[in-house]
């Protein structure tokens, strides 16, 4: 569990670069897709390897990578892709004040505007990119919520504890 920072950064990163996307149609290997997005073949062999280490990917011979089930998610085509929320997980106005928790246990204040210098949801409203990240994160965690509230059965999914 203390290795949650990197496993986040990390699944930013292959989601910044479309790993999984690139990866939809079977396995290649490091070296290509390296290659294809433009980064260090190295570097990214070793974040894919620590990433398949945990069942993000899996690696076959020869250093090819192909998607397992939790990969997939990270898919840009696919109506229940976390692809959203792992990108808004990677940016620093939303691991930033995670590194500040110990300041707002001990001044019982939300750290967000000390450190941006506005509120959270005044930040997304200058900048359109994070804005766009944070509705398309937060919409794809929300669907079997926003259907059970449409269709009346949202006591069901409280009592099952999905809230």
């Amino acid at each position: 569990m203390i290795a949650g920072a990197w496993i986040t950064q990390g699944i930013y990163v292959v989601t910044q670069l479309g790993i999984a996307d690139l990866l939809k149609d079977g396995s290649k290997s490091y070296d290509e897709l390296a290659t294809t997005t433009g980064v260090d073949a190295r570097s990214l062999y070793r974040l894919l390897r620590a990433l398949a280490s945990i069942g993000i990917f899996a690696e076959g011979n020869s250093g090819y990578f192909e998607l397992t089930p939790v990969a997939k998610s990270l898919r840009s085509d696919r109506t229940d892709s976390l692809r959203g929320y792992a990108i808004k997980s990677g940016q620093a106005w939303e691991w930033e004040p995670w590194g500040h928790l110990l300041e707002g246990i001990k001044t019982g204040k939300p750290v967000f505007k000390n450190i941006f210098g506005m509120e959270r949801f005044d930040y997304l409203a200058t900048d359109p990119f994070a804005s766009k990240i944070y509705t398309q994160a937060i919409s794809s965690i929300s669907g079997e919520q926003d259907a059970a509230i449409a269709s009346g059965s949202y006591s069901r999914l409280q009592s099952d504890g999905i809230e």
